[in-house]
């Protein structure tokens, strides 16, 4: 398995629709494997909307929104990425 997911990390850093089909299919394989990886790319994605808003009440409602979203899948990067946007939340 370490050897499948070896050298994905930039398949990972990507956006779903910045891929072509053949990278596409590498990351449904890798997901398929490895739930965890799934959850925090998902949990990535999503987060990529917060930039879309402009005002800070929005913000604010759709990060809480995102955090709620961390609790079940227990992703420790994922928990210390939210502290730091809360904690950084003015230069947002």
């Amino acid at each position: 398995m370490r050897d499948l997911v070896r050298g994905k990390r930039w398949l990972l850093l990507s956006s779903w629709l910045n891929l072509d089909r053949g990278k596409r299919r590498q990351l449904n394989t890798l997901f398929a494997l490895n739930r965890r990886i799934l959850k925090a790319y998902l949990l990535k994605e999503r987060l990529s909307d917060l930039w879309d808003y402009s005002y800070e009440g929005a913000i604010l409602r759709y990060l809480q929104k995102w955090i709620d979203q961390l609790r079940w899948p227990r992703l420790k990067p994922m928990e210390k990425l939210a502290q730091m946007l809360l904690d950084h939340l003015e230069g947002l």
